[in-house]
């Protein structure tokens, strides 16, 4: 042995060794890779387990929507306990945080995985309402509604997963199962908050979040399984080193942990959706429609009480309104399946659709949202004029939401696939547009909006 040559008990990784890289210095190794291991993929996995996974995954927006909405219902309450007037500054403040939040998680499930970061998500958020539940001061309530909204990985996580378990042509119709369970969360807390607010106190309302997000989290621990493309290829790889082949790698073998998450990729991932809002105008316009949008879906859980009070609704009868929403939602949901239905047939004949007319049948449904709000701004005047058509204002309002909402998803799915489904809408995913609905949603002092401000919002909708 030569003297310039040192003895080393253990030779290291040739990764390791200054100025190499594993894949010069190794030229035998074998890098699995998404085109070689296809087979090993979410999107190999039979039709039945994908449906099952997606499901699970929906529930998890569906719990983090109703975590959010239903704080409204515990807001007379928590004034009357505390004795405070701003209690809302809850529902601001989770607002703003899961903003934040949403967009913190989703660099982190890219290389850790969605699985381990759902469930952590899961987890803090469920911790984050047990401190609201057992705080003995309003600064701890807001405390715990800020540390939910940070904690919620949001919809950029569950529509990652979209990504990995199908395939570009097939991703819209899992993206509209998606879109109905995040709509539906928001109207479901409205539904059952009603009677919580008029019977229970204010940690009822906390309760019957935690009892949904344990629900959630337990159905995600049982049914849930890794999907991101990267762990997966890791673990093979692992598994086939075990066996034997001990020149297999994944992607992030030969990376550090500083390499794994460095801090420029950390930053261009979490506004990557906002460079989106900026570069593309039909994505601004479409933002800032949806955030409009969803301040009336917010707003309509304190402007109901308002309108209804003249035909003497209780909170639990006002609940039993937001059936319609609900309703509005599943319509609007299966108006859905002729539009795609006839995309597929012309695809199917070799015709060539540009991305404009994927946009084309939604913009018809849009005219619902300024019908619903020229109808609500009649009905402000109260009786003699009948009820319902609170009602019917509410279906046109809740078809316009989740045409938008999965418009806008499937015009990023098919054209931004690459890039990100970060810049997306929906009632309870609070984004950039959704930052100004705390300002929004704050309570109306000196009653109802004038009529004539009303009928000029509704105009501004055609």
């Amino acid at each position: 042995m030569s003297s310039s040559q040192p003895y080393r008990l253990f030779s290291p990784h040739p990764s390791k060794l200054p100025g190499s890289y594993i894949r010069n210095r190794l030229p035998s190794t074998k890098f699995l890779t998404k085109q070689n291991l296809r087979n090993n993929l979410a999107q190999a996995w039979s039709a039945r387990r994908k449906r099952i996974l997606l499901t699970v995954i929906s529930s998890c927006q569906t719990s983090i929507a109703f975590t959010a909405a239903s704080y409204y219902n515990a807001v007379p309450s928590l004034n009357t306990h505390f004795g405070v007037k701003n209690s809302q500054l809850g529902m601001t403040s989770f607002l703003i945080s899961q903003a934040v939040g949403c967009r913190l998680w989703r660099p982190f499930s890219d290389d850790m995985g969605r699985k381990s970061v759902t469930r952590a998500s899961l987890g803090l958020t469920n911790m984050s309402v047990l401190v609201c539940v057992l705080s003995k001061s309003f600064g701890g309530v807001i405390g715990g509604r800020i540390v939910g909204g940070l904690s919620s990985a949001g919809c950029d996580v569950n529509m990652r997963t979209i990504q990995d378990m199908f395939d570009e042509d097939k991703q819209f119709c899992a993206v509209l199962w998606a879109s109905l369970f995040i709509c539906l969360g928001t109207v479901l807390a409205g539904v059952a908050g009603g009677a919580v607010q008029q019977f229970l106190d204010w940690r009822s309302t906390f309760w019957l979040q935690l009892i949904l997000g344990v629900a959630t989290q337990l159905l995600h621990w049982l049914f849930t399984e890794e999907m991101r493309a990267s762990v997966l290829l890791d673990r093979e790889a692992k598994r086939q080193r075990e066996e034997g082949s001990t020149n297999v790698y994944g992607p992030n073998y030969d990376k550090v942990w500083m390499e794994i998450f460095p801090f420029h990729k950390w930053v261009m991932a979490m506004f990557q959706p906002y460079e989106m809002i900026t570069s593309e105008p039909i994505t601004l316009l479409f933002a800032l429609l949806s955030g409009y949008i969803d301040t009336l879906i917010f707003s309509y859980f304190e402007r109901y009480s308002y309108i209804l009070k003249q035909w003497s609704f209780t909170p639990t009868s006002i609940s039993f309104i937001l059936i319609a929403l609900a309703t509005s939602c599943v319509l609007g949901y299966f108006t859905f399946f002729p539009f795609v239905s006839n995309r597929n047939a012309r695809r199917t004949k070799g015709e060539n659709l540009v991305p404009r007319t994927r946009l084309d049948c939604p913009l018809c449904y849009i005219i619902c949202l300024p019908h619903g709000l020229v109808i609500c701004a009649f009905l402000i005047a109260g009786p003699p004029l009948h009820w319902f058509g609170v009602v019917v204002a509410s279906v046109l309002v809740g078809i316009a939401n989740i045409w938008l909402c999965v418009a806008l998803l499937f015009h990023f799915v098919y054209r931004y696939t690459s890039r990100t489904l970060g810049a997306r809408k929906s009632a309870s995913n609070p984004n950039l547009q959704d930052i100004q609905k705390p300002e929004v949603a704050v309570p109306m002092k000196g009653g109802l909006w004038d009529e004539a401000v009303l009928y000029i919002v509704g105009l501004l909708g055609y």
